[in-house]
Formats: structure tokens, sequence, C-alpha cells
């Protein structure tokens, strides 16, 4: 279940009639909102019983729901997955941005709405942060919640962890990579890694396009300054600020600072008004051929030397090899003359 239900208490009938318009106004208002929790939490139930069953997927299409949030430190996360045809998008020439962790929805909603141009895909393993923004995309496109009978033209939503969730996406798919709030390593038990550790990088590698964005957002500095830190010792990304890699605040080019204190808010429950923000961005690097560790690559410059001075000396020797090999027939001739 994603949210408890509690029973209602009974009115008499003198009460009732006193409130008939007020009650009437207010189921009119949560009646939708009810409608789309219980739709919801019926997928929801199923997704764990298919899961108990051996299934690693689930795709509820349309509106656009994937689920794929296996067991804690499943050793399958990510192998099996879904064809990208079957839930995604089909424009590749369309940007296609991901954000991990959905939060209180309000940010990424935000963003899909202003850019319907683009493709967004949300993906998060907290069931109630997926579902605050099942919410708001339903509202926002108006897709009945009973019979859904078409998908979010430009959004996906992902319920999976976030070192699986990279898996579901085909290579240099992605434009740009959103991470908000990572959480810091835990050494106390269950223990748990840093999220923006060097495997979530070499999978965001993989799937970002060429010269594809990395943005992340932390309500701590010293998280910003770790994520940097891995960052900087992948060697798989150029910053776009100088040292320290980060700035306090969001910049004009990252808008949406009410909308993610608003997450924060709604996530942790604390007032977020003076909370502070740090941001970094980062790009990543494009290959540098000609190498010949890539396939298809020309060998470098002092490869191709070694290889022909290794090649001369082997002619040399092999050379060398002949005429003692000439000598000796030709005394064993002289021999047996």
């Amino acid at each position: 279940m994603v949210f408890a239900y509690s029973r209602p208490q009974q009115l008499s009938s003198k009460m009732a009639l006193s409130h008939a318009r007020g009650a009437a106004d207010t189921l009119s208002f949560a009646s939708r909102y009810a409608a789309l929790q219980r739709v919801f939490n019926d997928q929801l139930r199923e997704w764990h019983w298919q899961r108990k069953g051996g299934t690693f997927f689930q795709i509820w299409q349309p509106p656009g729901v994937i689920f794929s949030c296996l067991q804690k430190d499943h050793h399958l996360h990510g192998q099996r997955v879904p064809a990208w045809e079957s839930w995604g998008f089909n424009d590749p020439k369309v940007p296609t941005r991901l954000v991990l962790r959905a939060l209180g929805g309000r940010w990424v909603s935000w963003k899909a709405m202003q850019r319907r141009q683009e493709r967004w895909v949300i993906a998060d393993s907290n069931d109630g942060h997926l579902f605050n923004a099942f919410v708001r995309a339903m509202d926002f496109y108006g897709i009945d919640a009973k019979d859904p009978e078409s998908s979010f033209p430009n959004i996906r939503l992902l319920y999976a962890h976030a070192r699986s969730a990279l898996a579901f996406f085909p290579k240099q798919s992605l434009r740009s990579l959103h991470i908000h709030f990572p959480w810091a390593q835990r050494s106390s038990a269950p223990r748990r890694a840093a999220m923006v550790n060097l495997q979530l990088l070499l999978d965001a590698c993989s799937i970002l396009e060429p010269r594809g964005e990395l943005h992340i957002v932390a309500d701590k500095e010293e998280l910003i300054q770790e994520a940097c830190a891995m960052l900087t010792k992948s060697q798989l990304f150029t910053p776009s600020f100088g040292f320290p890699f980060h700035v306090e605040g969001l910049p004009k080019s990252y808008p949406g600072k009410d909308h993610l204190l608003a997450d924060r808010t709604i996530v942790t429950g604390q007032s977020s008004k003076d909370a502070a923000l740090f941001y970094t961005s980062w790009e990543k690097k494009p290959p540098e051929l000609p190498n010949f560790r890539f396939r298809g690559g020309v060998p470098s410059l002092p490869l191709l030397l070694v290889t022909l001075q290794m090649l001369s000396y082997c002619n040399s020797f092999a050379t060398v090899f002949d005429k003692v090999i000439a000598r000796l027939g030709l005394s064993l001739n002289k021999s047996e003359a």
C-alpha cells in the first residue's frame, strides 16, 4: 500500500443535512484524487504480486508507468529490462532527459510542462514520490483515471532504484541527467553507498549523448563536494564551473528553485524557505580518437612506431637465422662429399 486510509466518522442525519452542500463540494474535489490513488495502488499491488513470481518489470501503458523496483540489493538489478520501443519515445531526434528522484514531483512536472517539445523520464524507488508525479501528470493532461486511453505525451514514470534505472536506456540516448538531493554514504547497518558513485557515473557516461549534461542539486555542501570529487576522479566529465566546481544557489540557466524547495519540504516535512541549495554541472567528455582502445580506431603513433620496430627486428632476426641455416647446410654437404 502506498497510502493509509482512515475510516470517516458517521454523522447524524441533522448534521448531514446541515453540511450537505459542503460535503458535496469536498467529495467533488477529492474524488479524482481518490480515484488516482486507487488505480495507482491497484497497479502497485499487481507489481508486488508479479515480483514474487519472478517478474523483473511490468509496463502500465497507457498512461506510461514502468514498475521494476526489485528487492533490495538484488543481484539481477538492471540485467533484464524491457525494450526501449515498448515504453519509451519513438522519435530519437527529440531530446530525452532523465531525472533521478521525483520527490514531490513539482520541479519535474513544471519543467516537462514548460518544455513540451522535450521528453522527460522520472525515476524513483519511493512509490509515494512517484505517485506525486503521477497525480500531477494525470491532472495536467486530463487523462481518465479509471480507463486511460492515451499515454503522457512527454513524460514517463519509472519505479526503479537509482543504481538500476540507467540500465533501461540505450547507449547515447539521453541529452541530460538530473540528480536532485542525492543521499550520502551510510556506514551503519544497513550499509548504503553514496548515490553519486563511480558505477553510477560509468553508467551515466554510457547512456549520455556526446557532450551530454550532468546536473546535481544538493542541500548540503558536503554532498556536492563529494560528488564533485567523484566526478573528478572518474575523468569522464568536464566541469562547467571553476574550482571548487560548484556554486551556492541555482544559476539562471537552471531555474525552478521554488519548486525544488517545495519538493524538499514535501519529502522532509521541514520548512525550506531559508534552505541553501548547491549546484554543479558537468559535460561528458568526447572520445579522444584515434585510439587503439576503441574499436574501429586507428593505432596511435607511438604504438605504431613500436610495432614497426618490432617487425623490423623480427625481419632482421629471420634474415640472420636463414644465413646460419644456409651455412650449416653448406658445411653438411662438404662433410658428406
